[in-house]
């Protein structure tokens, strides 16, 4: 019959191995389970098995720290030194290391529209004033346009800074016809509050005015506006 480790013990096993460094034999004895049996536990939840005699060799303050605070997350410094991120977490935090989620860390630059002071953050900020979108609800902001100019958004994911490829790209249902359409979008308080300062607020087309930047700078904000929401004409 298989014998099954409820929560309880489980985490009494993985405390033993991770906190406590015993071996899976020593574990055994001790919870009074097969070696086999806790080795399978491990491997199931994650934990690589490893000879303990080689088991927390690397020393937290010269191989750990140093490319923790590089920005290596904990996952990846877990595999490296044969241990886990649970043993990790808890030897930093005993140092007062803050752990940070790396996957929720800003993955661009939003400060980028603090100070309006060259023309490429002119241009864009047109660009924004004509076709971006902030949410009233969630600190969203949204750059969409058509499909065929996604290499527009493109370097505007380039311009924001954008740490990966941030532009999305599907299909829009209008009536009965599909269209393509490229998306670049973002939830963040501090971008949300500088655009809003700027003018570009939600429901904008109500209460649009001309931003408050130098006078050299307004013929690029100009050029934005009009790549973004302009049109030639001939009567």
């Amino acid at each position: 019959m298989k014998f099954v480790i409820n929560e309880e013990l489980g985490e009494k096993i993985k405390t033993l191995y991770l906190i406590d460094g015993l071996s899976c034999t020593k574990i055994g004895k001790e919870v009074g389970i097969s070696t086999s049996t806790i080795s399978s536990f491990l491997k199931r939840n994650g934990i690589e098995v490893v000879n303990k005699q080689n088991k927390l060799l690397f020393d937290l303050d010269k191989d750990i720290i140093p490319k923790y605070e590089q920005g290596i997350s904990l996952s990846k410094l877990a595999k490296e030194y044969h241990t886990s991120v649970q043993t990790l977490s808890k030897k930093l935090k005993a140092k007062g290391i803050e752990i940070i989620n790396h996957q929720n860390e800003t993955k661009f630059n939003e400060h980028i529209f603090d100070v309006i002071d060259t023309e490429e953050k002119a241009y864009w900020l047109g660009f924004i004033f004509a076709d971006g979108y902030i949410s009233s609800r969630d600190n969203g902001f949204e750059l969409s346009l058509k499909g065929s100019d996604i290499e527009h958004l493109h370097k505007f994911n380039k311009f924001m800074e954008h740490n990966k490829d941030n532009v999305k790209l599907g299909e829009v249902k209008n009536k009965d016809k599909t269209f393509l359409r490229c998306r670049w979008e973002i939830v963040n308080k501090h971008l949300w509050n500088t655009l809003n300062n700027l003018g570009c607020t939600p429901r904008k087309s109500l209460t649009l005015q001309f931003p408050n930047i130098s006078e050299e700078l307004e013929i690029p904000f100009i050029r934005g506006y009009f790549d973004g929401d302009g049109c030639l004409s001939y009567y």
